[in-house]
């Protein structure tokens, strides 16, 4: 008998799941290495010598704060799995339309501080009054914003997804009781 329209077939929904799984297993140790890259570069900076410690500290700093905005974005496509994990394919609840959110927000900020905070002010460190770090033009900076604006989008089609399918379920419920 064919499965009702819609509905994926119980292997398909557990292969889903275990994929959706390893996938946040996989962020999580991604997330753990580049947190493990980044205390041996501390580390590291903490046994130079004091004079130039300081001016490593304060570029590390401005180079590396759109990381944050990154590994975020990690954090969130995590959260992301882990909610495919546990829900498998469905809409109900909008248990992606956060995650995504937060995700796309971070990969936007992040883009956002790439490409017009950090040449401002490595500009004004390296070159006072210079603007010419604008003539450079971070492509993958660029791209990784407008990810985030469309995950920023698609978060909210899925919460309203959500909302219609929560609806459709109601009225069935409703329509069933009727007939």
């Amino acid at each position: 008998m064919p499965e009702p329209i819609g509905q994926a077939a119980p292997a398909e929904v557990a292969a889903f799941r275990r994929r959706n799984r390893l996938f946040a297993l996989l962020t999580t140790v991604v997330l753990a290495g580049l947190a493990l890259v980044i205390a041996v570069l501390f580390a590291a900076l903490a046994l130079r010598d004091p004079a130039s410690r300081l001016e490593i500290a304060e570029r590390l700093a401005v180079t590396w704060a759109p990381a944050l905005f990154y590994l975020w974005a990690l954090w969130g496509l995590r959260a992301v799995f882990a909610a495919l994990a546990a829900s498998g394919p469905s809409f109900r609840g909008g248990v992606l339309a956060g995650p995504l959110d937060r995700t796309g927000w971070a990969l936007a900020l992040g883009s956002g501080f790439t490409l017009l905070v950090s040449p401002v002010v490595l500009g004004m460190v390296e070159r006072p009054h210079a603007m010419s770090a604008f003539a450079a033009v971070d492509v993958p900076a660029a791209t990784l914003g407008v990810v985030g604006l469309a995950l920023i989008a698609l978060s909210r089609v899925l919460r309203r997804a959500a909302e219609l399918e929560a609806e459709a379920t109601d009225l069935k419920t409703v329509l069933g009781d009727f007939i």
